[in-house]
């Protein structure tokens, strides 16, 4: 603080101290008179009511002025040595904060001046006075905890405890004196006295815990398991009482702790101030301090003297049992006594006892823990519970190592008992083989053995490093190279034997797999032929049963696959490692082969079920005569048994394809035919019907749709159907040009020209009918202009021609009246000489006047004139037409099956001199169902194989070759009439 600063803060004050008697005189009060009164005022330190008193009694006692003056003087004495005292705690304060002491000896001596309820003595002195007596508390704690220390780091904690209870005083009388409740004074008491029983107890508890930490460690040394157990039972038994001894001061603790809590919460600037604040110190000892102190930490340090000397006595006994199996191993000898892992053992599980009792004892400080294999380990006693962990994994990986060397149980005279020939080679093989398991297994016993090992000491190693488990590691791995050595001397014994085996294997197993792929593909080269035969079925046993074989022969080479890199046999493993690589491809092979025969065992069962069910409803179909249904059901049915058979030869499949299918197929063809008859010779009518009524687009439909329904079973053209398709597309031919088809390319053109004159045409009517002839005549030459447009394009268009008429009809009816007769003629004279355009004059003309005279009969001869229509038959030709009739009739009726073709051939010249005659359709019709002979609906086999060689044949571009085959297959009549037959002709005549 700066000087100016001190300064002021001593004026300030001084002229505090110099107004309270003046303040007082004006603050008023009582009227006594008495100077007795006045003299028990001022020693009773209320010298502001004195004053008030004194100067009432001077001013009505005059005479009494010397006494009232010498009792103010004594006041105002009073305060000089106030002020003075004060002033020098004011310069103290600021000078010499530290000096406590005097700090407090004066603000004791203010008290002796003031009454202790004036502000300045509870503003400013109590609170100098109480951060004093504070710090005069807690430098006696420092100097109590400093000596606490330095006794706990000489091991002396009873003295230590001793020392701390010194603390239990400070500020004890200030707290009971205090303003807290009676209750929480009691419990103070009470825990103080608990404590005081704890302090008296800890000699004689702590020096049973000694006494048997010693017993415990003089037992380990005897090696006297009996003495073990006792010693361990009283160190288990005394470290529990200690134990429960520390709970108590932990109770005491909590219990100063909870009260401290509730004070501070009441009053929250009490803070440290406060007896209960030390007395936690003293049991908890001091935050941030580097040694554990406190009455709390005197019991730890004690629990470390007692029981770290038994941890180390612990690991010296387990060290030597670990260097004692050490130096056996390295000898060789595996006969060692396991009696002293079992007092490890014993040893080992005692230790984690005190570890956890140690943990429990200490569990309610703030001492960090690791969990450690499971376990939960304070930070203090990592290091002892690391070596003995690392020292229990030695000892038992040693023993775990000794054991399996124990086991090996081998015969190393194999080959020199072949040699002499007392046992076979196969015996022999036998007996290293099986040497080789067994040293393999111990091996890998002791691989195992050293990484679990190794394991613990990374874990253990993470939290302190030792080498007890590294030195334990070393030793075992000597085993592993006997062991290694061994095996290798085995298997140069076994290798020349096994390869000679697995070679002679590898030849039998290469045959197996050949015949189980033919089985499922067919010979080499025919994979693909339709013709090959194949049998995945019968391939499942083969590939399963050499499977199972090569299994185990790659099984039994494959133990030996990672010896076969040993330096001794390094020159010919090469050879095997290929013999096995080849066993390997051979195994992967057959199990490709499994799986192919089984999937396509599985799919030609399928395609045969759904064959089957192809043929079923094919049949149904037949029966309600659902032709087409049936065809499909059949075509389909066979592809199926193709499909099936092709995977899977099977006489049934074979037979149910080639008999019963084609045979269900000839009856349906059969059926169908007569149908097909019936069918054609309806169509035949229903065209000439339409026909006769001028419905020539509907009779071609009808005949089209007749030619097509004949095909369905008749690969040759049905002459009648072709005679009438003739006449009726002639007679079509006539009216080709008379109206534009919607789908002609100039339509939408053409009809919005003929649109347009028209309505050219209809305004000219209008203007000449309201006597406006001139721009009606007008409008007719616009319409006359469009026609002559769409003429240029369509000369016969019907809608062209007629509007022409109709102009010329309505420009000069009588002059077209006049003229429309020699028109006729004209148009008649023309079709004589089959003019195409007088025909559509003609007709024209009939549309403008359909009731000139006798138009229809004139229409009707330029058709026959032009060849649209037959002429009328004459009754010759009727006769002749019966004749031929009749003599047909007669070879039908007597089954003249030789004369069949004879009796065609008259029926189709009857119909052709007679188109009417109903008796001779009606006999040509029961003829060519009994001529017909249907096509099968679907291929043989045999055929079947011949069509897809085309096939395969066009494809490759031998279109030659191709086109012979499908020749040599229609030359059989059943054949004419499949679709997908005709369909490659097509295909190969397009090319050709």
């Amino acid at each position: 603080m700066s000087e100016f600063a001190r300064i002021k803060a001593i004026f300030l004050i001084s002229i505090f101290l110099f107004l309270l008697p003046v303040l007082a005189v004006f603050g008023g009060g009582g009227r006594e008179t008495e100077l007795t009164r006045a003299d028990e005022l001022i020693n009773n330190k209320l010298y502001d009511d004195a004053i008030i008193l004194l100067s009432d009694f001077t001013r009505r006692n005059p005479d009494y002025f010397d006494e009232t003056q010498k009792r103010l003087h004594r006041i105002y004495q009073i305060r000089e040595d106030f002020n003075r005292a004060a002033d020098e705690l004011i310069i103290t304060l600021l000078d010499d904060p530290d000096n406590n002491e005097k700090i407090y000896t004066l603000t004791r001596y203010l008290y002796t001046l003031e009454h202790e309820n004036s502000p300045i003595m509870i503003n400013f002195v109590a609170r100098a006075q109480e951060i004093a007596l504070f710090n005069i508390n807690r430098n006696k704690l420092r100097g109590i905890m400093e000596r606490g220390g330095n006794l706990l780091e000489r091991g002396e904690s009873y003295s230590a405890l001793q020392t701390y209870a010194e603390g239990m005083t400070i500020m004890r009388d200030d707290f009971y004196a205090g303003n807290f409740t009676e209750s929480n004074k009691s419990e103070v008491r009470r825990e103080a006295q608990r404590i005081d029983s704890i302090l008296a107890s800890f000699r004689q508890t702590s020096a049973q815990l000694s006494s048997s930490s010693a017993e415990y460690i003089r037992a380990i040394e005897r090696g006297d398991m009996s003495m073990i157990r006792e010693t361990s039972g009283q160190l288990s038994s005394a470290s529990d009482r200690f134990h429960s001894l520390k709970q108590e001061l932990y109770t005491s603790n909590n219990i100063f702790n909870r009260i401290l809590n509730e004070i501070r919460s009441a009053n929250p600037d009490i803070g440290d101030r406060n007896h209960l604040a030390f007395v936690s110190v003293i049991i908890n000892g001091r935050s941030g301090e580097s040694i554990q102190e406190g009455m709390l930490g005197a019991f730890d340090i004690f629990w470390n003297i007692s029981i770290d000397p038994v941890y180390r006595a612990i690991a010296s006994y387990m060290e030597r049992v670990k260097n004692m199996y050490i130096a056996a191993i390295n000898e060789g000898n595996y006969f060692i006594d396991t009696s002293s892992l079992n007092t490890m053992a014993y040893h080992v599980n005692f230790s984690k006892i005190l570890f956890e009792k140690k943990r429990q004892l200490i569990e309610s400080s703030d001492s960090q823990t690791f969990i450690v294999q499971g376990n939960s380990v304070l930070i203090s006693d990592i290091r002892p519970y690391i070596e003995i962990s690392a020292l229990n994994e030695a000892g038992n990986s040693l023993n775990q190592a000794v054991n399996a060397g124990l086991r090996r149980n081998i015969d190393l005279s194999s080959l020199d008992r072949r040699n002499e020939g007392n046992i076979t080679a196969s015996d022999a093989f036998g007996i290293e083989q099986q040497t080789i398991i067994i040293l393999n297994d111990l091996q890998n016993e002791i691989d195992a053995i050293i990484a679990n090992a190794n394991a613990v000491n990374t874990e253990l190693n993470d939290y302190y490093r030792v080498t007890h488990i590294t030195d334990a590691v070393r030793a075992i791995e000597n085993i592993h190279t006997q062991f290694l050595a061994q095996e290798q001397q085995s298997i140069n014994r076994y290798f020349t034997i096994a390869h000679q085996n697995l070679q002679s294997t590898l030849n039998t197993r290469r045959g197996e797999l050949e015949t189980g792929r033919r089985y499922i593909y067919g010979p080499r080269g025919e994979e693909e032929s339709f013709t090959a035969l194949r049998y995945p079925s019968q391939a499942l046993p083969v590939l399963t049963a050499m499977l199972a074989a090569a299994s185990a022969d790659l099984d039994n080479a494959n133990a030996l696959t990672g010896l076969s890199a040993a330096p001794e046999i390094a020159a010919s493993s090469a050879g095997y490692q290929v013999t096995i690589r080849e066993l390997t491809a051979i195994v992967a092979q057959g199990r490709e082969l499994l799986e192919a025969a089984r999937s396509r065992s599985a799919q030609a069962e399928a395609y045969r079920q759904e064959g089957e069910r192809l043929f079923s409803e094919a049949q149904n179909a037949f029966q309600r005569r659902d032709f087409s249904t049936a065809r499909d059901r059949i075509e389909r049915a066979s592809v199926r048994f193709g499909d099936s058979l092709f995977l899977q030869d099977s006489a049934s499949v074979r037979e149910m394809r080639d008999v019963q299918l084609i045979n269900l197929g000839q009856s349906i063809a059969s059926a169908e035919n007569e149908t097909v008859i019936a069918e054609v010779r309806s169509l035949l009518n229903s065209a000439r019907n339409s026909y006769f009524n001028g419905n020539f687009v509907q009779a071609e439909d009808s005949l089209v749709r007749a030619r097509n329904r004949w095909h369905t079973t008749n690969p040759e053209e049905n002459e009648e159907v072709s005679l009438w398709l003739s006449i009726v597309r002639n007679a079509l031919s006539a009216n080709t040009g008379r109206v534009i088809s919607p789908t002609a390319p100039l339509y939408p053109e053409m009809s919005q020209l003929l649109s347009q004159a028209q309505r050219n045409y209809e305004e000219g009517v209008r203007y000449i009918n309201t006597n406006e002839r001139t721009p009606g005549l007008a409008k007719f030459d616009e319409a006359r202009q469009l026609t002559r447009e769409v003429k240029i394009v369509f000369p016969l268009n019907q809608e062209a021609g007629i509007l022409d008429l109709r102009i010329e009809q309505f420009i000069d009816p009588a002059e077209f009246n006049a003229t429309f007769e020699q028109r006729i003629r004209n148009a008649v004279a023309g079709t004589k000489t089959r003019s195409i355009e007088a025909f559509a004059d003609l007709q024209n003309l009939a549309e403008i006047n359909p009731n000139y005279p006798n138009i229809r009969a004139l229409i009707n001869q330029a058709e026959i004139d032009m060849g649209y229509r037959p002429p009328p038959v004459n009754p010759a030709e009727i006769a002749r037409s019966n004749e031929l009739t009749a003599s047909a009739n007669r070879i039908v009726q007597a089954n003249q099956t030789a004369q069949y073709e004879v009796a065609r051939l008259q029926l189709d010249q009857a119909i052709t001199l007679n188109p009417d005659n109903t008796e001779a359709m009606r006999v040509r019709d029961i003829l060519l169902g009994r001529m017909s002979i249907p096509g099968t609906i679907i291929l043989t086999m045999d055929d079947e194989a011949s069509y897809q060689q085309a096939l395969r044949e066009l494809n490759a571009g031998n279109v030659l070759v191709a086109y012979a085959r499908v020749e040599a297959l229609l030359q059989n009549p059943r054949n004419r009439n499949i679709t997908k037959l005709l369909e490659l002709q097509r295909r190969i005549q397009s090319v050709l």
